[in-house]
């Protein structure tokens, strides 16, 4: 299952954005497209239920990829059925607990992919920290998007807050993308 979800998270996230983004995808467009939505959602909801750190070395690139599609494709459900993950509850894989407090990597991840707390971007960068500092096993290309989401996070909150901003993302050049589907 991860294989297959790989070649969709590749073709939507490409590494040069002239061969376009999540932002170019049209269902619409594609026959059957939205039941092979359905499809991809089911398959990336059984992938977290499925993964594993300790028997997965690619265990860190695989979750980053599967949590980006999911809020992608399922903004709304990811948030539930991600917290419900082994690999999200059972924090026993001791090289992703980030020290002095043992805070559990994987949760920094997913608060900084959900978007929905004041401390997402600090926790993106926190998690951030911890994989470089650490050296952990991630593919490069996949954590370089990662690292674009946290920095988009960080524009558009940082350009859209009128006390720091008066006209807000006036002058921003921002990829059409990070507006289409924010972080």
């Amino acid at each position: 299952m991860r294989d297959w979800l790989e070649h969709p998270y590749e073709a939507l996230a490409p590494p040069l954005f002239i061969q376009g983004s999540f932002a170019d995808l049209d269902l619409t467009l594609i026959p059957h497209g939205l039941v092979g939505l359905r499809v991809a959602k089911n398959w990336i909801r059984e992938s977290f239920y499925r993964l594993n750190p300790s028997k997965s070395p690619q265990f860190l690139t695989t979750l980053m990829r599967i949590t980006s599609l999911s809020f992608a494709f399922d903004r709304n459900d990811a948030p539930t059925y991600i917290v419900q993950a082994k690999c999200v509850t059972k924090n026993t894989f001791t090289e992703l607990l980030r020290q002095p407090d043992n805070r559990y990597l994987v949760l920094d991840m997913f608060n900084s992919y959900r978007g929905a707390t004041p401390s997402s971007i600090s926790s993106g960068i926190l998690f951030l920290l911890h994989v470089l500092d650490n050296g952990l096993r991630v593919n490069l290309s996949v954590l370089c998007d990662c690292i674009e989401d946290i920095l988009a996070s960080f524009v558009i909150n940082h350009r859209m807050d009128p006390i720091l901003d008066k006209l807000p993302l006036h002058g921003a050049v921002l990829p059409f993308d990070w507006l289409i589907l924010p972080p």
